[in-house]
C-alpha cells in the first residue's frame, strides 16, 4: 500500500506542477510504475481534468494488458490528447487491441506508439482494423516487437489500403519477412498518405523483399498520380540489392544495422 502511495503521490506531483504552467500541453510520466489497477485509475482521472493535455509519454511505466485497457477507456472519449507513447511497456495483443478499439473511434490523436512491447499478429489485426476506420493518425510505431510477422504485415496492410491519413509507420525490428515486405511494397503503389515505411534490422528480410520494396518505390516516383515517398529503411544486409537501381531511388531507399 505505502509503494501505491507513493506512486499516486508522484503522479499528483507531476500534475501539480503541470498546473502551474499555463502553457504546458505536455504530461511526462516516464518510469513511474503503474502496474497497479488503482494508480492507473488516478491517472485516468488526472488526465480527465487537465482537458489541455495534447501530448502524453508513458514510457517504461510497465503498464500490461489490464492497464491498456483502463487507458484506453480513457482515449475512446479523450478529443485533446494528440500523441501518446507507451514504449518499452508490457502491453501483449489484448491491451493493444483495447487500444486500437480506442483510436478506431478517435478522431483527435495523430501520433501512437506502441513500440518494444508484446505485440503480435493479433495486435496488427485489430489495429488494421481501426486503420480502416480512423481518419485522424499519421504516425504508427510498432518497432520491436518481435511476435509481429507476416501475417501482422498483411493485416496493417489491409488496413492502410482503407486509410488515407498514415503518413509513417514503423516495423523495424520485427519478424516481419519478405512475404510482409511484398505485400507493403504493394500498399505503397496505391497509398497517397504513406510516406516512411521503417523495416530495418528485420533478419527475416532478404533481397527478394529488398526488391519488391525499391521497385515499389521506383513505380512511385514514375507514378503521375502519387508524391514521392520520403524514406524506406531496409535491412543493411540489403544494400547491395538496392544499388543496382537510379539514383532518385537510392536516395530514398535507406539501410538500418
Amino acid at each position: 500500500m505505502e509503494e501505491i502511495r507513493a506512486t499516486i503521490d508522484e503522479i499528483q506531483s507531476r500534475f501539480d506542477i503541470i498546473s502551474e504552467g499555463n502553457d504546458t500541453t505536455e504530461a511526462d510520466l516516464r518510469l513511474i510504475c503503474m502496474k497497479n489497477k488503482r494508480t492507473l485509475l488516478f491517472l485516468r482521472r488526472q488526465l480527465s481534468l487537465a482537458n489541455h493535455i495534447q501530448v502524453l509519454h508513458l514510457h517504461r511505466c510497465r503498464i500490461d494488458d489490464p492497464g491498456a485497457k483502463i487507458i484506453a477507456r480513457f482515449l475512446k472519449r479523450n478529443t485533446t490528447i494528440t500523441s501518446i507513447s507507451f514504449a518499452g511497456n508490457d502491453i501483449g495483443n489484448a491491451g493493444a487491441t483495447a487500444i486500437a478499439n480506442a483510436v478506431a473511434r478517435n478522431d483527435t490523436l495523430q501520433y501512437l506508439s506502441l513500440r518494444e512491447n508484446q505485440l503480435g499478429d493479433v495486435a496488427c489485426r485489430a489495429l488494421g482494423k481501426a486503420l480502416r476506420q480512423n481518419r485522424r493518425l499519421d504516425t504508427l510505431s510498432l518497432e520491436q516487437n518481435f511476435d509481429i510477422s507476416n501475417a501482422g504485415a498483411q493485416a496493417l496492410g489491409q488496413g492502410l489500403v482503407r486509410n488515407g491519413t498514415l503518413k509513417f509507420l514503423a516495423l523495424s525490428d520485427t519478424s516481419v519477412g519478405d512475404a510482409g515486405a511484398e505485400i507493403l511494397a504493394n500498399v505503397l503503389r496505391v497509398s497517397a498518405s504513406l510516406q516512411t515505411l521503417l523495416l530495418g534490422r528485420n533478419e527475416h528480410i532478404s533481397a527478394n523483399g529488398a526488391r519488391y520494396l525499391t521497385k515499389a518505390v521506383q513505380d512511385r516516383l514514375e507514378s503521375n498520380r502519387l508524391s514521392a515517398p520520403q524514406c524506406i529503411a531496409l535491412p543493411y544486409t540489403c544494400r547491395d540489392t538496392v544499388a543496382a537501381y537510379p539514383r532518385a531511388v537510392r536516395r530514398i531507399v535507406s539501410f538500418d544495422e
